[in-house]
């Protein structure tokens, strides 16, 4: 299976890395499974090419901030997830995975907005 590997901050088709690894800046690969457990990012903003032009953008807002490795909300084209996990296929089709960053703990992250 392809997952893609990255360089500097695009990963190419036909680029692959093992299943045991990280997958792209803190969202991990789950072996036997076809989700990725999210983590953090790393980087603003990472793009990653699929096959037929498909890109799938990883956005860490605030990341750059000092102390900002606190993810408060995640969404997946403008839907908030509300679990740390994204079945393999939804990124593939391309789309923007959001990380909204901060400096201290959201222990709600992925509850429903009140």
């Amino acid at each position: 299976m392809d997952y893609g590997t990255w360089t500097d901050s695009t990963v190419h088709p036909g680029q692959t890395q093992s299943e045991g690894e990280h997958w792209v800046h803190g969202s991990a690969i789950q072996p036997g499974r076809p989700i990725y457990a999210l983590g953090a990012p790393r980087f603003r903003r990472t793009e990653l090419a699929f096959e037929k032009g498909r890109t799938l953008i990883v956005e860490g807002a605030d990341v750059d901030k000092p102390g900002a490795i606190y993810v408060q909300s995640v969404s997946f084209n403008g839907d908030r997830l509300l679990t740390p996990f994204i079945e393999h296929g939804r990124p593939l089709q391309g789309a923007t995975l959001r990380f909204d960053m901060d400096t201290t703990p959201n222990p709600q992250v992925y509850q429903p907005p009140p």
